[in-house]
């Protein structure tokens, strides 16, 4: 298994790792479109501040992770958010999500970022936060959402 930067030529693949993390996510209720997605995909791809990263094994891509850096609101620092991760059921015991998170974590250091934020949306957490605290992150703060009806 390796990890490498995302091509062009991986986002149809990505695509349909994407629709599986969304059934499996908290945004499972919203409307997944292939469409957007792709677009989202191009968009990485050509970021200076973005970065789009997969795991392949014997030619297949098994997990992904995307984030960029954006600059705080009130002073002249930025931080790495990551945006996505997911890897594929049957990998999860193995070492891909790891070596996708740390990755993510070094890409954030050489863009010159203050900290790296990483959230987790997923239904089943089994093992993430051991994980990320070997990572050397911290859990900060909690999510709140209000669902208004929108979507599917």
């Amino acid at each position: 298994m390796r990890i490498r930067e995302g091509t062009e030529e991986d986002i149809e693949p990505c695509i349909q790792l994407g629709s599986a993390m969304h059934q499996e996510s908290e945004y499972a209720n919203l409307i997944f479109d292939n469409d957007i997605c792709r677009e989202y995909g191009r968009r990485l791809i050509k970021s200076n501040n973005a970065c789009f990263f997969v795991a392949e094994e014997d030619g297949e891509i098994i997990g992904l992770v995307t984030g960029r850096v954006a600059p705080y609101m009130f002073g002249p620092e930025a931080l790495s958010k990551e945006e996505l991760l997911f890897v594929c059921p049957d990998k999860r015991k193995s070492s891909t999500g790891y070596r996708l998170m740390k990755t993510w974590l070094v890409w954030s250091r050489e863009m010159g970022v203050s900290e790296a934020v990483f959230g987790s949306t997923a239904k089943h957490r089994d093992g993430f936060d051991a994980v990320t605290r070997r990572l050397g992150m911290l859990p900060v703060g909690r999510v709140y959402k209000k669902r208004f009806g929108f979507g599917v």
